[in-house]
């Protein structure tokens, strides 16, 4: 019986597989900061049309505050405002951080809002009858030069595009 090994072409192939293989799961797993600026301005996106999606099928109006560095949701009524608590609560509109070092910045009729107390009510509404409050949400992080900007308009149409960091 004859004890046969690998040929050294057969040992090179399979660390050129290994090697495309970490190689992949780095890009997808580490990720640039760019890309992970990216992925906090589609969340942020997804997000708020959640919450206009909650507020039309429930017939009930949903508030949303915008923070330095996360969104607030919550429902809204003749009594009040009432913020979806608890980051361990199931419901995917529970308080949201966007990123580690991904900091906001909310427009509403061209004119920036300060962004600085968690203590107070929306600054922007999703209607129940399918409204939206104009914005303009502007996301940065600390460790890249890009900028993404979230607009959504009165009739709940929504566009995100990436910008000038000089602007």
């Amino acid at each position: 019986m004859t004890q046969r090994g690998l040929s050294l072409l057969e040992v090179l192939v399979v660390i050129a597989i290994v090697a495309v293989m970490i190689a992949a799961l780095t890009l997808s797993f580490g990720g640039s900061a760019s890309r992970r600026l990216e992925n906090a301005a589609r969340r942020a996106q997804a997000l708020v049309e959640l919450a206009c999606d909650r507020a039309s099928l429930s017939g009930g109006d949903m508030g949303i505050r915008v923070t330095r560095d996360r969104l607030d949701f919550g429902f809204m009524d003749a009594a009040g405002w009432h913020a979806i608590a608890g980051q361990d609560s199931g419901d995917p509109l529970r308080p949201r951080a966007l990123g580690d070092g991904v900091t906001l910045r909310l427009q509403r009729d061209g004119r920036d809002l300060r962004l600085g107390d968690a203590t107070v009510g929306p600054q922007l509404a999703c209607l129940g009858s399918g409204e939206l409050t104009p914005f303009a949400l502007e996301l940065r992080a600390d460790d890249t030069d890009e900028a993404w900007r979230l607009r959504g308009d009165a009739m709940r149409r929504f566009t995100l595009e990436r910008i000038d960091a000089a602007r």
